[in-house]
């Protein structure tokens, strides 16, 4: 299975090089990353807490997750292995995050940095906040740090989730937010029906969300915003940027909070997920000019509106942001 995931991988990377030169060298980059990751699942150590039937439907029913409940059981000597591969990886390529892990290095020496320590602090839900930390502390890129991170955690965290939640991506659950450890989708899959976005509300799901802090895949429920939850009619509207060839954008017109989709033949929980949002970066600066958010920004404000306004829409607040921030010009033709 692990020889299978990593030639589909590479196969995935090489099409997507191809097709998008622009993106080539970031590929060449990050697929040893990839590819370690991978490999990392079987040599992780993880002792999760069982499971109950509630707290199973309780995670559906509420989109409470998982990890709020339950303790994921990551040994830190796990990390530390992790965060050690890690670094003879970056330097066995000579990918350009040497200079993170010396100055990672340095710091360990004064005392200042314990990388297993730091890791365990690390939530799906921190907005970057304890990266943006410790890079400061390092002297170092936050991009650059938060990639090394998610490359040690996502190994851990997809075994917790292997444990947890029913595998090939068939469970439906309420939100954006995944229902193991409560970091936001940050792309969807989707298979083509006639030609059209596949509906999410037929007996088999045919529309995913996923979790790039722990490769959850989950099907959300019916054909509600997993944004505002909003399932008014008109509100589920996409469209394809001029010039592209199968991703595109989801969004509400309520709340205005986006998703790419990128359309996927293969099961759900074999989706390439951290590759695929690398080759679709040039997709968030069109969904913004058209005055949308990510799902991510969505949902902070969101939370953020809640504990200072608790009447207050937070729709309505990210809507007129949206508003102050788009701009005249050309548009790509809308769909709902």
């Amino acid at each position: 299975m692990t020889a299978a995931t990593i030639t589909a991988l590479e196969r995935r990377a090489a099409c997507l090089a191809a097709g998008n030169p622009v993106y080539a060298d970031l590929i060449a980059i990050h697929l040893p990353l990839f590819r370690a990751q991978i490999l990392w699942r079987r040599q992780v150590d993880v002792a999760p807490a069982t499971i109950s039937a509630r707290d199973w439907a309780c995670a559906r029913e509420t989109a409470t997750p998982l990890r709020q409940r339950l303790s994921s059981g990551i040994a830190a000597r796990s990390l530390e292995r992790l965060w050690r591969a890690l670094d003879s990886l970056v330097r066995e390529h000579r990918l350009p995050f040497v200079d993170v892990l010396d100055a990672a290095a340095r710091a360990e020496a004064r005392g200042d940095f314990v990388p297993r320590e730091w890791l365990a602090t690390l939530r799906p839900d921190d907005e970057g906040d304890e990266v943006a930390k410790c890079a400061a502390v390092l002297g170092v890129a936050p991009d650059a740090l938060n990639t090394l991170a998610r490359t040690v955690l996502l190994p851990h965290w997809h075994r917790v989730a292997a444990a947890w939640w029913p595998g090939s991506g068939s469970v439906r659950a309420a939100g954006g937010r995944c229902p193991v450890c409560g970091g936001v989708a940050i792309l969807a899959s989707c298979r083509a029906v006639g030609g059209t976005p596949a509906s999410s509300t037929s007996a088999t799901p045919t529309r995913w969300l996923h979790c790039g802090f722990c490769d959850t895949a989950w099907a959300p429920s019916a054909l509600a915003c997993p944004a505002c939850g909003s399932s008014a009619a008109g509100d589920a509207r996409y469209f394809f940027c001029p010039g592209t060839e199968g991703p595109r954008l989801d969004f509400c017109g309520a709340c205005r909070a986006y998703l790419k989709v990128i359309p996927a033949d293969g099961a759900a929980d074999s989706f390439p997920v951290a590759l695929e949002a690398l080759v679709t970066l040039h997709l968030d600066p069109v969904a913004l000019d058209r005055g949308l958010v990510t799902l991510r920004d969505y949902l902070a404000t969101a939370d953020a509106t809640r504990q200072m306004h608790p009447r207050r829409s937070p729709a309505a607040v990210v809507c007129a942001k949206g508003k102050a921030g788009r701009t005249a010009g050309d548009s790509p033709e809308e769909m709902s």
